[in-house]
Parts: structure tokens; C-alpha cells; sequence
């Protein structure tokens, strides 16, 4: 355990990938947009069209 600690401390531990979020979810104003024209009564097709 000492053995990992050490080398974990002199190589400046351990390197996280920054996580990217795949095109395929939503963003933030993506989902407001569909949330607000669910509350208008638009259509899927009218939401989809919206969002491209």
C-alpha cells in the first residue's frame, strides 16, 4: 500500500478524463424548449422540428 501511495504522490495522481456528454443527450435549453412546448400543446413533430 505504501508502494502505491508513493507512486501515486510523485506521478501527481491519477489523470481523470474530462467527460463529454455524447450528442445524443439533451442540453439544458434543449429540454426547456421541449418542456415548454409540451405545456403550448405542440406536437412531437412540431417539437422535433424545432430542435432540428
Amino acid at each position: 500500500m505504501q508502494h502505491v501511495r508513493r507512486f501515486l504522490y510523485q506521478s501527481g495522481g491519477v489523470r481523470l478524463i474530462p467527460q463529454t456528454r455524447s450528442e445524443r443527450h439533451l442540453s439544458g435549453s434543449e429540454r426547456e424548449e421541449i418542456s415548454r412546448g409540451i405545456a403550448a400543446g405542440e406536437s412531437a413533430r412540431q417539437l422535433a422540428k424545432g430542435l432540428g
